[in-house]
């Protein structure tokens, strides 16, 4: 049995999940090691089982029994071309976005917005940890944690009892009142400031591509020159322009790769950017790399 991954997730019961936990293995993304457990049939029809138990909740990336568990694991073969395919687009995303951050003349306000964006992962990153180092300590969120619990508890008490209660209990329950108050406000600001920065990021890399992709229309951008190499070996510029290349439009690229990356390191050195920090050897040696990797990625 085979399809496209999409396709193979499905079937075996790992709709969606095909991009967080492997599909031969039990391992998800962040966990891939060498001597991981590999499915089993048996383990898929028993994770799906246990997953439409508990509503859905995925098991190890697997949400229901697989459709067809009488055909072998065995005989579920990986869509090779698929891959190869996605390898080839990831490839060429990556020198997309080298050439538009380090080689590639800027457009007006460009670099004014690659500057803000750095920033703003700077600003993400930190602002992230912040956050989880406070939700970690004693003085943070722990004691928030154990604050909170104190208030409720102590609220809980005070509609139950109807006596006047000790002056004192009120006194510390007024007193953690203002402490969680406090607590909760400062984590609200770590919050609201990591949506602002999010936010914003989200709303300047959206800028950034409308200005990148005005820019790779115009007749003597790098990104045009290129699109007239690949228009020679066949390439359908619509589909690159459409956000991906299909399969033969891939494979067309790995097959003229020597091509492709000879006539791409002339027109890069061409039109680099004034004040380019990458001298013409380096920019050969890039070149010559993407095309021994997509050669490579292509002889599968």
């Amino acid at each position: 049995m085979t399809g496209d991954l999409a396709f193979q997730a499905m079937a075996l019961g790992k709709e969606s999940m095909a991009g967080h936990w492997c599909m031969q293995c039990k391992a998800s993304r962040l966990k891939f090691t060498d001597d991981c457990e590999l499915w089993t049939m048996e383990d898929l029809v028993r994770c799906g089982k246990d997953a439409e138990k508990i509503k859905g909740d995925p098991v190890l990336g697997v949400k229901k029994k697989p459709w067809w568990p009488f055909i072998p694991w065995a005989h579920y073969m990986v869509p090779l071309l698929h891959c190869e395919i996605e390898v080839g687009h990831q490839l060429l995303d990556r020198l997309q976005a080298i050439i538009n951050e380090h080689i590639a003349r800027y457009s007006p306000g460009e670099e004014a917005l690659i500057t803000s964006i750095t920033t703003l992962k700077r600003i993400i990153t930190a602002t992230a940890k912040e956050r989880d180092d406070w939700d970690n300590s004693a003085e943070g969120g722990k004691k928030q944690k154990i604050v909170m619990r104190a208030v409720m508890a102590y609220s809980r008490r005070r509609e139950i009892i109807l006596e006047n209660n000790n002056e004192q209990d009120e006194r510390t329950y007024r007193d953690n009142e203002s402490a969680l108050a406090a607590l909760n406000l400062h984590r609200t600001h770590l919050v609201q400031k990591l949506k602002k920065a999010r936010r914003t990021l989200s709303e300047q890399q959206l800028k950034l591509k409308v200005i990148q992709t005005a820019k790779g229309k115009k007749e003597h951008s790098v990104e045009s020159k290129m699109f007239n190499v690949l228009k020679k070996i066949g390439v359908e510029l619509s589909s690159y322009h459409g956000g991906s290349l299909n399969g033969k439009d891939i494979k067309k690229v790995m097959n003229n790769a020597s091509y492709v990356f000879d006539e791409l390191a002339v027109i890069l050195k061409e039109g680099k950017r004034p004040g380019c920090i990458l001298p013409d050897a380096t920019l050969d040696a890039m070149c010559l790399h993407f095309r021994e990797v997509l050669v490579r990625d292509g002889a599968f």
